[in-house]
């Protein structure tokens, strides 16, 4: 067999002639890497993941925000890593998270699952940020983006405003600036 196994030797089979295809989908950041591949004969097609197909669907309208982030989700929970998060996501994320018990903030399974997944990524030292410094990037802007909504809307207590933002400090916010 390949020295990569069949997943390698798959690839590189379908990289000696790409057919028809419109792209080459593959949930490998090595691979992703790469805006797109080309086969022998010199034709290229786009490398796309799992969050790119959602995003495609999102915007032909065939899933909905919510149906997207869930999937993102089960992706984060599932173990997967460098899974986008974006303010949208983030801020609903927030503001649907429970509030009991006098706590401002009680941590839902979708923010555990960010809060483990970024967690993860530090401890297996995974970021290289010459290579990955737009997730990075966009990891930032979206946790300061949310922030800056929720400071912005009035309708939403103090308490919970501020329980929020410590949050996205620790948890988001400050795992980016760690890898820059």
């Amino acid at each position: 067999g390949h020295p990569g196994g069949p997943a390698a030797s798959s690839l590189l089979a379908s990289l000696r002639h790409l057919g028809p295809s419109e792209a080459v989908a593959c949930d490998d950041r090595m691979v992703n890497r790469n805006p797109s591949l080309s086969d022998r004969g010199g034709r290229s097609v786009p490398t796309v993941c799992v969050p790119d197909i959602l995003r495609f669907l999102q915007e032909q309208d065939r899933i909905t925000d919510a149906e997207r982030w869930d999937a993102l989700h089960g992706l984060r929970a599932g173990g997967f890593a460098f899974v986008p998060l974006e303010a949208d996501e983030l801020e609903a994320r927030l503001r649907n998270a429970p509030d009991r018990d006098g706590e401002p903030l009680v941590e839902s399974s979708e923010l555990r699952a960010v809060r483990r997944n970024l967690a993860r990524l530090a401890s297996l030292e995974a970021i290289e940020p010459r290579t990955e410094g737009s997730y990075v990037d966009h990891l930032s802007l979206a946790a300061v983006e949310a922030a800056c909504r929720l400071w912005g809307d009035e309708t939403v207590p103090v308490a919970r405003t501020l329980a929020c933002t410590d949050w996205v400090w620790r948890h988001v916010a400050f795992r980016a600036a760690s890898w820059i």
